[in-house]
């Protein structure tokens, strides 16, 4: 892959949430460009300290069987499950492009959004890792593609086809047979069948979510309204 392949923490495992992450003061830009070899060794050499300076948490409920399950945990238990050096060497061979600590970090950070997938579905294995890496990829290079026909957005979310601006104080609106779904910035909530789950944060609240859901839109927010492949729906149709 000739791009740089820019992987957005916004494009998460339905119902995801990333409780948190900070830099301690003083170190480089996630943006600042790296020129370097593109190895394990030489992108670990530069870039790992940094990362594991990051504070990562993470969690997650979920239906499973009629049950509703809950899971927690943090950067060590991802690198448990999934190496570091090995997760990376995977990505290379699969031709990723690893060019600023924003993307050293989100690509690693593709492991959480795996323990996410195999916590929802109950499946793990080879062939699961290398379905859903892939699948990331795809996603990815539909960003770089927006992000060559218009550079002054800064950020992308992928939701079905269509890579869309992820704009603060946008929600998409999408509707695919008895489901609803919700995109905010950086965050999915799904909804089905009526049932509101929590909502972490202060951006929507339940009300509001409810009230979007019978056709009320909130004050305050722009509402892009989503066709089952992703693509926004024009207002006057």
């Amino acid at each position: 892959m000739k791009y740089a392949v820019r992987i957005l923490l916004c494009l998460l495992v339905l119902g995801l949430t990333f409780i948190g992450c900070y830099l301690k003061p003083g170190v480089k830009s996630e943006t600042e460009p790296y020129t370097g070899p593109q190895t394990v060794a030489a992108l670990m050499e530069t870039f790992d300290d940094r990362y594991s300076a990051q504070a990562y948490r993470w969690a997650n409920t979920a239906e499973i069987g009629g049950e509703r399950r809950h899971i927690k945990f943090t950067l060590t238990d991802v690198d448990a499950e999934y190496p570091r050096a090995e997760w990376l060497q995977l990505l290379l061979n699969r031709g990723i492009t690893i060019n600023t600590l924003e993307h050293y970090s989100s690509s690693l950070n593709i492991r959480a959004n795996l323990v996410m997938e195999e916590f929802r579905t109950g499946t793990g294995g080879e062939k699961i890792k290398i379905g859903y890496i892939d699948t990331q990829i795809q996603r990815y290079q539909r960003v770089m593609e927006a992000e060559q026909a218009d550079p002054t957005v800064d950020r992308w979310i992928v939701i079905g086809e269509n890579a869309l601006p992820n704009i603060p104080g946008r929600l998409y609106v999408q509707k695919t047979g008895s489901e609803v779904h919700i995109w905010r910035t950086r965050t999915e909530t799904r909804l089905e069948r009526g049932v509101v789950p929590s909502i972490s944060g202060s951006r929507l609240s339940e009300q509001q979510t409810l009230d979007l859901l019978n056709g009320i839109e909130p004050a305050g927010w722009e509402i892009i309204y989503l066709d089952e492949t992703g693509t926004p729906i024009p207002e006057d149709s």
